[in-house]
């Protein structure tokens, strides 16, 4: 497989096994899905009519013009249907702008003008408010892949901080989690509101053990919490996920939004098909608060590429690639696409970092030497840095064989002058290994 990437943001890329080529915007196909197609999943309306078509369960709602609201017939909807209701923008993403569990005319016209004036939504969607947990279902081709449980975004009291210091905690906890990091809890109007109702502010300091929502839409990027429950929620869930896929022409992957009473019979009565996201954020499924991480890029390329036969040996489950590298000559103009070239059959099998202590305090490697030291790297096909740690060296030496790794440690030593001085330890890389070599400038 080769993979190119066609703009300095990484959003867009390239996937060619030699004969089939995908190009993808982040998790959008768009070699499959063409953006007239694409628009039906955005449009959340138009979404809730094809499902609603072919029989999938969804709320009912209409579709508010901001630009003239009808308040009459907004009031009329509001008493037939009942509080509470749900507002949000018809073409949103990522949770923002999500009102749920509105109850009251005096809620609903607040939430409204909040959408409408703050975040200048031109079309919102007003519908039934669904009581249950909400579950986020990646949906690749006719299968579900993965299934999460999205709960809002959250602190527990524990009598000693404040709520605001509860919310900065929890933003460092998740700031150590690869896709959680990006979806920090920000203080805004939601969840004002919400410490409003529980009777608290920021500064307040909660018992021991209070449970706080901050937030009523549970979606991970507005800081919600994620739990795999890809094994667990019932077979009849994601098979309706897959179903409403299917609804809509064109469209291949999606993450499907559904409201389900847990421990109900799993019945239309019982749960609801939200909305279908076609750019799912697969790292839902990938990183989780909780639960097992799901390979979702091993189901994009399974799908994308069925013909395609794995390595028998090797594993890429701690293989990367540096996107830094790729950037620069993509936002210059200087090349128009970076290819990553594929894999060595190796896998990189041997994996060893040698620690250097008090070892050498003389001049910088020249640039001969460390040309010669790349050279070294791409004939032994090998992966790793050199780089300065205090007082030490270390040298992470990836490759397939003993001979391709001593080679490279041998000449390392001698330019360094090294050999036979200091002390070395030899410790096994257990870490993610990164494609290329890096040598650190300070050495």
């Amino acid at each position: 497989m080769k993979v190119s990437f066609l703009d300095h943001i990484s959003n867009r890329f390239e996937i060619s096994d030699g004969g089939r080529h995908i190009a993808l915007s982040q998790s959008w196909p768009i070699s499959l899905t063409s953006s007239t197609d694409l628009k039906k999943l955005v449009n959340k309306d138009l979404t809730k009519q094809l499902m609603r078509a072919n029989g999938s369960p969804s709320p009912e709602g209409i579709l508010i013009d901001t630009k003239k609201p009808h308040w009459d017939k907004i009031e009329a909807f509001a008493q037939h249907i009942g509080y509470p209701l749900v507002l949000k923008p018809n073409a949103g993403s990522t949770g923002r702008g999500v009102l749920t569990r509105i109850n009251s005319w005096e809620e609903l016209v607040d939430g409204y003008n909040y959408l409408a004036t703050e975040l200048a939504v031109s079309s919102i969607v007003l519908e039934r408010h669904y009581e249950g947990s909400d579950f986020r279902i990646l949906v690749i081709g006719e299968r579900a892949v993965a299934a999460c449980k999205r709960i809002p975004a959250n602190v527990t009291g524990n009598g000693v901080e404040t709520v605001r210091e509860l919310i900065n905690a929890k933003n460092a906890t998740r700031a150590a989690n690869p896709f959680l990091s990006k979806g920090t809890i920000d203080v805004d109007y939601e969840v004002m509101r919400r410490l409003f109702e529980e009777n608290l502010t920021l500064d307040s300091i909660p018992v021991d053990g209070r449970y706080i929502a901050l937030r009523r839409a549970a979606n991970a990027s507005a800081g919600g919490d994620v739990i795999d429950v890809t094994d667990t929620l019932p077979g009849p869930i994601l098979d309706a996920a897959v179903r409403a896929v299917l609804s809509v022409p064109n469209i291949f992957i999606a993450g499907v939004d559904v409201i389900y009473k847990e421990g109900s019979a799993p019945t239309y009565d019982n749960f609801t098909i939200l909305e279908m996201n076609p750019r799912p954020q697969i790292g839902v499924n990938m990183y989780p608060t909780e639960g097992v991480g799901r390979d979702v890029p091993r189901a994009y390329v399974d799908f994308l590429f069925p013909h395609s036969q794995r390595p028998t040996s090797g594993s890429d489950e701690m293989l990367a690639f540096e996107l830094t590298l790729i950037k620069p000559a993509l936002r210059s103009g200087f090349a128009e696409s970076v290819t990553i070239p594929p894999l060595p059959e190796h896998r990189f099998r041997i994996r060893q970092l040698f620690v250097y202590s008090h070892a050498r305090s003389g001049p910088k490697l020249n640039r001969v030497q460390r040309d010669r030291i790349l050279r070294i790297v791409r004939e032994e096909s090998l992966a790793g840095h050199l780089k300065s740690e205090r007082d030490a060296l270390h040298l992470l030496v990836c490759g397939g064989s003993d001979a391709s790794v001593s080679r490279l440690r041998k000449y390392c030593e001698e330019v360094l002058e090294i050999a036979g001085s200091g002390e070395c330890e030899l410790l096994a890389w257990e870490e993610a290994v990164t494609t290329g070599f890096r040598i650190d400038p300070k050495v």
